[in-house]
């Protein structure tokens, strides 16, 4: 699991990273 969240914690999608 570690390894799944580690790409996408380094490259999170701009929808969650824009507000609204």
């Amino acid at each position: 699991m570690k390894f799944n969240q580690l790409p996408f914690i380094l490259n999170p999608p701009k929808k969650l990273v824009t507000p609204g």
